[in-house]
């Protein structure tokens, strides 16, 4: 047996394929890592509290509402949306139809500052509350 023999013969197409499958594998997990950080990261004055938790549609005395940790949420609360850059704050409405989708708006920053835009809130997105603040 030679070493030719032992040599193993890849295509261009296959190595191009595999260079390719490797970079979104890479750029997958680099997106988990982030993401892993900014759950663990807190921010000073907007610290999470609780789990990260899902909004769930569950009905209280006033109809239908979506909870977060088990807490009724209502329109105009300030929650946070764990982003791959971390935690963003944002303004949590809702029109109170089972059938339509919560909302966020967040602040731009910068040169946009003042500027909110809305946005759909993803399925499965990760939300929290901010710490509650001591007043002792």
């Amino acid at each position: 047996m030679s070493d030719d023999d032992d040599a193993l013969e890849i295509s261009a197409n296959d190595a191009k394929g595999a260079t390719i499958a490797l970079a979104e594998a890479l750029s997958a997990a680099e997106g988990q890592l982030r993401r892993t950080r900014a759950a663990l990261s807190r921010l000073e004055d907007g610290q999470a509290r609780g789990t990260d938790a899902e909004l769930l549609l569950g009905a209280d005395s006033g109809g239908a509402r979506h909870f977060l940790d088990g807490e009724a949420v209502h329109a105009g609360d300030i929650l946070l949306l764990l982003t791959v850059d971390g935690w963003l704050g944002v303004r949590y409405e809702w029109s109170f139809d089972p059938e339509s989708e919560p909302v966020a708006y967040a602040s731009l920053p910068g040169a946009f500052a003042g500027t909110q835009v809305a946005f759909r809130i993803p399925e499965g997105a990760r939300l929290a509350r901010r710490s509650r603040q001591s007043t002792d």
